[in-house]
């Protein structure tokens, strides 16, 4: 992406409304948008968008996953969204470790 491109990160800032909700403003298009622009979203940001399965909860507090794409929902957590939990616990635990080691 070239510095030119309006959809460049370099042209987006972020304010906040008066309600604390933060809205993007793009410098050349004089753009505003609710939803954070693609160029300024990180990894972590752009992977969870890829992510299918999301977990809600009923009335009554029970918990139930969705996935909008394949018009499906069950009660049990989904394989994918598990090993997402998995890699992610994985992570955090290793850089926790890493953190720690620095400290002493």
């Amino acid at each position: 992406m070239e510095f030119n491109d309006p959809m460049n990160a370099n042209h987006w800032m972020q304010f906040e409304s008066s309600d604390g909700i933060p809205y993007y403003y793009n410098l050349s298009t004089n753009l505003s948008q609710w939803e954070k622009p693609e160029s300024l979203k990180n990894e972590e940001e752009k992977r969870q968008e890829n992510f299918e399965w999301q977990e809600l909860q009923t009335r009554d507090g029970k918990t139930f996953y969705v996935n909008f794409k394949l018009k499906k929902t069950q009660w049990r957590l989904p394989q994918e969204l598990k090993a997402y939990r998995y890699i992610q616990h994985y992570k955090d635990k290793n850089k926790s470790k890493r953190n720690n080691r620095f400290r002493k």
